[in-house]
């Protein structure tokens, strides 16, 4: 077991800290639909995928998560949302940290610590502007600590848009870091820069189907999958993949009065799985 962690270290952590900030898209019932969740985006976890859709937000929302991503990296995350009579208002704290042995110039180990640390502020507001077509912004303060490196600090900007087309089908649109942030001074580091389209439909209450094609740049385009069934009151079973790299995602949301408590599991194509829990809370 040490043995295998500390190979997909090896292989993971030099990846991490040249894309950081690649693991904003989190979310234990987003995650389970396979993050095809662009034009879902009906509850707290809208701040991150399309705040547009904090619009549709009637009442307080608490959400707390954590992810064990591959087994190697945390990311711990709280949203809050609040609506008032001029829009909904949001707001996310969001840490992701890698932990591993750190040494100094002659080998020598110095003991188990945090290698890199990823702190995000998002201040995110959401409006219907008719009955049909909604729209959202994010302002995002981000801050990158690493052991060797130091940290640095910039911001982020996003656009989201949500409409109703026809009937029961849903359009959303989602860029992400529309105003090309960048970390460091003498060697710039581009944050991701992303533009989602998603489209959903609902047949009946309690059965949502989701696709989403994004497009990171820099990178190929991403296909994601979604399903989501009600089989009780109270009990939800949701689905997804992925592409790019391809990941299988299941999940299960266990209501309980304005409880609900949200688990995922992602199943990676080579990577260990990766575990999610979440818990949101209306009143």
């Amino acid at each position: 077991m040490k043995f295998s962690k500390c190979f997909v270290l090896l292989l993971l952590v030099p990846l991490l800290l040249s894309a950081a900030f690649e693991d904003m898209e989190s979310g234990a019932r987003p995650e389970a639909l396979g993050c095809a969740f662009t034009a879902i985006s009906d509850d707290a976890n809208s701040i991150h995928f399309n705040p547009a859709g904090l619009s549709f937000i009637q009442e307080i929302q608490l959400t707390a998560y954590y992810k064990n991503l591959y087994g190697i990296v945390n990311n711990a995350t709280f949203n809050a949302v609040f609506p008032t009579s001029f829009g909904t208002l949001g707001f996310s704290v969001q840490n992701v940290s890698v932990k591993g042995e750190e040494t100094n110039i002659n080998g020598e180990s110095l003991g188990e610590k945090t290698l890199e640390s990823e702190n995000t502020i998002t201040l995110s507001y959401g409006k219907a502007l008719n009955e049909d077509l909604s729209f959202g912004c994010n302002l995002i303060g981000y801050q990158l600590t690493q052991t060797r490196f130091g940290s640095a600090n910039t911001f982020g900007v996003d656009l989201g848009l949500l409409a109703d087309i026809y009937d029961r089908w849903r359009l959303g649109f989602f860029a992400h870091n529309i105003n090309s942030p960048t970390l460091g001074v003498e060697n710039r580091h581009n944050l991701p820069r992303l533009l989602s389209l998603g489209i959903s439909f609902t047949p009946f209450k309690g059965v949502t189907s989701s696709i989403d094609l994004s497009k990171e740049v820099g990178k190929d385009t991403r296909l994601c999958f979604g399903q989501e069934f009600q089989i009780l009151k109270n009990i939800t079973l949701r689905a997804g993949l992925s592409t790019q790299p391809i990941k299988a995602s299941f999940g299960v949301g266990l209501l309980i009065k304005n409880i609900e408590i949200d688990y995922s599991v992602l199943n990676h194509e080579v990577l260990p799985m990766t575990h999610i829990v979440g818990v949101n809370y209306s009143m």
